[in-house]
């Protein structure tokens, strides 16, 4: 090997370009590679290593040359998760949300058998291609990737600090995979009309085992929740929890450190919930849930359920795509015909970074917007989805004990 020295004490291997040092150890000279890929970071590293070596002496530190096994990068994600996931800052999260499940789900089946050492811009590129073949045909996915070497970052950072790995590689070099250019805002996917949303619920009524769902497509569309959101919801809500009714505000819990967590009872609205209270007396009088499940009525719906229902009925209801997450931009669309500032908005969906999350996640308001026909919460020709369940009965949901 060849080795140029760049920086005080610090020399890159002509071969490899890897960055090593010289420490003393055992009173002996010798090259020990380094983490970071910068000379900027290399030099911090080495500062480090210096320090804690010298307080070593004293019992103060652990000596950072001594051997120690490699723990991968499966161990830290599952550390990090036993621990809460607690953020950056080391606040804890309380509930771990369900996408970061997801993403360390992901990066464990990809990322697990490695050590931390082997993450680098190129290892990076090598995921989001693996990650884009995963995804849907006609989907970048850059965001997804973003997010998910986000969580693996937090992950990491709480490794160095639990002294399980030395140095967190995504600190100075995540690359970014998300193109604005490329970006499909979900507005896309809602329900062009009050019309086309309730025959999508229609459809979903024609089965007892998908009727649940048109009831949770409506009240999404209409109160902009999240689908954990409106899973949360129960009849035998005390106040201020998810699903109690006080005077004209649904109470929620938001997700992703969301606020306010309530929402406007509008008249569409308080027609969709009186109705739903009569079908859930007659279908499922025994469960607790908004939205219980039809296989198991003690739990609630599946949280992919309505998803995929979607993808099954909207390509022949619709002819176009429509998505769960489709129903919270039908919300914003709604208000913004009536109105409605974006920063009121925000605040009625629970975001707590105001207008610019509106534009930024549902699109600008159309150049060619000027509030024109407000569009509505309920059909313009004919009659609500509900009222499906005037004409038809159905017998109780059988209960599983």
């Amino acid at each position: 090997m060849s080795y140029t020295r760049v920086a005080e004490g610090i020399y890159r291997d002509s071969r490899t370009g890897h960055l090593y040092e010289r420490p003393t150890i055992h009173g002996r000279r010798t090259f020990r590679v380094l983490l970071a890929r910068s000379i900027k970071i290399a030099k911090e590293e080495l500062a480090a290593k210096r320090t804690l070596q010298g307080r070593s002496r004293f019992g103060l530190a652990e000596d950072p040359y001594t051997h120690k096994p490699i723990v991968l990068v499966r161990a830290i994600l599952d550390a990090w998760l036993s621990a809460g996931g607690p953020k950056r800052s080391g606040e804890h999260r309380g509930e771990i949300p369900y996408d970061t499940k997801k993403h360390v789900e992901k990066l464990s089946a990809w990322w697990g058998p490695k050590t931390p050492a082997e993450i680098t811009p190129a290892t990076c590129q090598a995921y989001a291609s693996h990650r884009r073949k995963e995804m849907p045909r006609g989907t970048d996915g850059g965001r997804s990737i973003d997010m998910e070497l986000s969580t693996l970052s937090t992950a990491l950072h709480f490794g160095v600090l639990q002294g399980l790995a030395p140095h967190n590689p995504l600190s100075s070099s995540r690359p970014r995979f998300y193109q604005a250019s490329k970006a499909r805002h979900c507005r896309e996917f809602a329900p062009a009309s009050g019309d086309e949303l309730h025959t999508l619920a229609a459809t979903l009524f024609e089965s007892p085992k998908s009727e649940v769902l048109g009831w949770q497509l409506l009240l999404q569309a209409m109160t902009g929740t999240r689908t954990s959101e409106a899973l949360r919801l129960q009849w035998n809500a005390k106040p201020k929890e998810p699903g109690f009714v006080e005077k004209e505000w649904l109470w929620l819990r938001r997700s992703k450190g969301g606020v306010n967590p309530f929402a406007m009872i509008h008249p569409a609205l308080q027609k969709c919930l009186t109705a739903l209270a009569a079908w859930r007396r007659s279908r499922f009088p025994s469960s607790p849930w908004y939205f219980p499940s039809p296989d198991d009525p003690t739990q609630p719906v599946d949280d992919c359920a309505l998803s995929h229902a979607l993808r099954r009925i909207s390509p022949v209801v619709c002819q176009a795509k429509r998505t769960a997450h489709g129903l919270r931009a039908f919300f914003v669309t709604v208000r913004r015909s009536q109105g409605i500032s974006d920063g009121q908005i925000a605040a009625e969906i629970g975001d707590r970074t105001g207008a610019a999350i509106i534009a930024s996640t549902y699109g600008a308001v159309p150049p060619n917007w000027r509030g024109g026909s407000e569009i509505s919460f309920l059909p313009v020709k004919g009659k609500p989805a509900w009222h499906t369940f005037q004409n038809t009965r159905r017998t109780p949901a059988r209960e599983v004990s």
